[in-house]
């Protein structure tokens, strides 16, 4: 019986996941809210300033794991269709020019 090798980001079904994405979420979460914990210790406008700094970097982090992880998706047949549509105007198009 042989083994069958998956590199490290890809499960047994098949889909690829991203950990180092997600820890990476993860730690600039937790960094958020330890600068919003420090602002509210401290009332420093500068810690103010970081929270809300981290707070968007750490949406921008999560906007762009959830388009790496809708990205991997099979298209559906909406997608498809749209996609054979956009195909064949063009294709008309080109026919039109020539």
């Amino acid at each position: 019986m042989t083994a069958v090798h998956r590199p490290c980001c890809t499960a047994a079904d098949g889909r690829v996941e991203h950990p180092r994405r997600f820890l990476a979420l993860l730690g600039n979460s937790f960094l958020t809210v330890c600068k919003l914990v420090a602002f509210l210790l401290s009332g420093s406008g500068a810690m103010l300033s970081e929270a809300i700094h981290s707070f968007a970097d750490t949406g921008n982090q999560g906007l762009l794991y959830l388009g790496i992880r809708r990205s991997t998706r099979d298209p559906g047949l909406l997608t498809t269709i749209v996609l054979f549509m956009h195909l064949q105007r063009s294709q008309l198009a080109d026919e039109r020019a020539a």
